[in-house]
């Protein structure tokens, strides 16, 4: 941005108030009071009255109140009429303090404007500038205006309040009631419809029953990779075969004795082996015919016992 210098004094040079007065305009008051002469180091707030000002200008009081009307109604200033108050909003922006003894210089400006509220608002955007700059400036600036900082900072906190609940109220004069009604139709659309939830609800999956499988495991003698075994019952849907695969395992008296081979229980699932043909060993056979042979020795031996104790008790008589 570029700025130009303007000494204050040109409104009291001779030549200078030879020429035309201004005429009554919001843009020829904003300049006055810009460039004017009771202008002190304090960014854009100083003491005078509208009278004194139109007194000045050659304005009516009438001329120089609309005119101030008008800037205040584009929130360019402010004015406090019974403390003759009059603060430029944003001049601190444009009329950076350049080092900390500028600010102190501020001190007997400040003493001479009057207690409040125009006051403590300036006091309260300067805080809110400094803020943005080194530390330095900020203590000194503190030090300056002392107990006025704390009421300056309360009121910027409300300010920034009435602020949010502002611009609260422009996001709902935003919203439209063809927003509203669009808003609640993106809703509906995304609702499914009775038949779709149906189809939906149809769909869906039960738990798989692993019970059947279970019970298939406890009975099978070999326990080997159980999750592959799992996997082909599940995939082939055995569950449906299962009694006639317990019936099967139950008449495979080979497999309990440990005499035959057993294969994976992943190959006789995937190889449907309950369906063959049970085929007794020549083991199994041997060991029927031994346990058969036993059994008729024990009877004889039982029998024999059983005569010689009906012997002695005839004896005995």
């Amino acid at each position: 941005m570029r700025y130009r210098k303007i000494d204050v004094r040109i409104w009291g040079d001779e030549k200078f108030r030879s020429l035309s007065k201004l005429a009554p305009s919001g843009q020829a008051l904003f300049l006055y009071l810009l460039t004017n002469p009771n202008l002190s180091s304090l960014p854009g707030l100083y003491k005078i009255g509208p009278a004194a000002l139109a007194e000045e200008l050659d304005w009516s009081k009438n001329d120089l109140l609309s005119s101030m009307t008008e800037l205040m109604s584009l929130d360019l200033i402010d004015v406090d009429f019974d403390a003759k108050v009059i603060y430029i909003k944003n001049s601190i922006k444009y009329n950076k303090p350049q080092s900390i003894n500028v600010i102190k210089s501020w001190k007997s400006s400040l003493d001479e404007i009057p207690e409040c509220l125009m006051k403590y608002r300036a006091v309260a955007d300067f805080i809110k500038f400094l803020q943005g700059m080194p530390d330095a400036f900020l203590y000194a600036f503190r030090d300056v205006i002392g107990d006025a900082f704390d009421k300056a900072c309360a009121i910027q906190e409300q300010e920034q309040e009435q602020e949010q609940e502002q611009e609260q109220e422009k996001t709902y004069d935003r919203i439209s009631v063809d927003d509203v009604e669009s808003d609640i139709n993106d809703i509906v659309s995304k609702i499914p419809s009775s038949k779709k939830m149906m189809k939906s609800m149809k769909n869906k999956k039960k738990p798989y029953d692993d019970k059947p499988f279970e019970k298939f495991w406890s009975l099978y003698p070999k326990k080997i990779a159980k999750p592959y075994a799992f996997k082909i019952w599940k995939n082939k849907k055995f569950s449906k075969h299962l009694d006639e695969i317990i019936k099967d395992l139950s008449m495979r008296q080979c497999w309990n004795t440990g005499c035959s081979y057993i294969p994976h229980p992943s190959t006789y699932l995937n190889q449907g082996r309950w369906t063959d043909e049970i085929k007794s060993c020549s083991s199994c056979n041997i060991q029927k015919k031994e346990s058969l042979i036993d059994s008729a020795e024990r009877i004889s031996e039982q029998r024999e016992l059983l005569k010689k104790q009906l012997e002695e008790k005839i004896n005995e008589a």
